[in-house]
């Protein structure tokens, strides 16, 4: 899979066969259905933008379920020939969904293009899966409209992923992009409290525009150079200690050294339960090891 950053008007011609294009947040099983059915013809291309478009319109904070790191690692496993990441800025965000369409057919000469139902795409969200389908009969290009992905009785989308973390549901979030929910971060230097009351924790970095889960504590488990580690991870705010930033702090169960700078996969499993405002340090200690002796006896699927 060869991967490319590039300006839309910079980029050289390069002839494929298929093409998919989408902001493909999360990754979810909707978008997986894309991806295989993209797989089939080669060579191929999945389209996407760096950054997401909202993000670049909307200052978008809290938002993004997947970074380009973490979708560049999940691509890795599938068939794609070419990921291509077009620059989001002023000069495309302002390109007609004509003018875009017609820069696809130039650069790429596409024969088949895949999408899913609620596509949207050009200056203002103008284009859509029937303009498409009609610039497709037009330039010889088989369009494939592939159906909704459902849970329940609703249908699978990046904004579902963002409401049931937003509730803290890091299980469903499984069920519906067949992958945990994990955040990658370096590891900072804190105010050590954790170290001091017997239960040392890890500061992670996490951009602004990833999403963290609803504030809580969560069983899970991190992956430091290739090794698989119980940990318990507490998001938000800290009510005991008057910390009231947006934060993320893991204990790793069974872990002991100095991993500042270090970068970490941090996996939610679990939700334990919502936080708390402890009187005592040692009612704070009590609820701790109690969280940590659930995380060890946790099994996961």
């Amino acid at each position: 899979m060869k991967v490319i950053f590039e300006d839309f008007e910079k980029i050289k011609n390069l002839k494929v066969d298929t093409i998919t294009v989408g902001s493909f947040d999360g990754l979810h099983k909707g978008h997986i259905r894309i991806i295989k059915e993209l797989e089939k013809e080669k060579p191929n291309m999945l389209i996407t933008f760096s950054p997401h478009p909202k993000i670049f319109i909307e200052s978008k904070k809290n938002f993004l379920l997947t970074t380009e790191e973490e979708k560049i690692k999940i691509l890795g496993n599938f068939d794609i020939d070419y990921v291509l990441f077009l620059k989001f800025n002023e000069s495309f965000r302002n390109l007609s969904y004509l003018e875009f369409l017609f820069k696809v057919k130039e650069k790429f000469s596409p024969s088949k293009w895949i999408v899913g139902p609620d596509h949207f795409f050009g200056k203002e969200r103008r284009g859509n899966s029937y303009k498409l389908w009609r610039f497709c009969i037009e330039n010889g290009i088989t369009l494939i409209v592939l159906p909704y992905e459902k849970f329940g009785n609703k249908k699978i989308s990046s904004s579902l992923l963002r409401d049931i973390l937003k509730k803290g549901e890091v299980e469903k979030y499984i069920k519906l992009t067949g992958r945990n929910y994990e955040i990658i971060g370096k590891v900072m230097e804190g105010k050590k409290i954790g170290r001091e009351i017997g239960f040392p924790t890890a500061n992670i970095k996490v951009e602004e525009e990833k999403i963290l889960p609803k504030e809580g504590v969560y069983a899970g488990e991190v992956i430091y150079k290739n090794k698989i580690y119980k940990a318990g991870i507490s998001v938000g705010k800290s009510p005991t200690f008057k910390k009231d930033k947006r934060n993320l702090e893991i204990h790793i169960i069974g872990f002991l050294g100095n991993i500042y700078g270090e970068k970490l996969r941090v996996i939610f499993k679990k939700f334990l339960r919502e936080k708390e405002e402890f009187k005592r340090i040692e009612d704070l200690k009590r609820k701790i090891k109690e969280d940590i002796e659930k995380i060890r006896e946790e099994t996961y699927g």
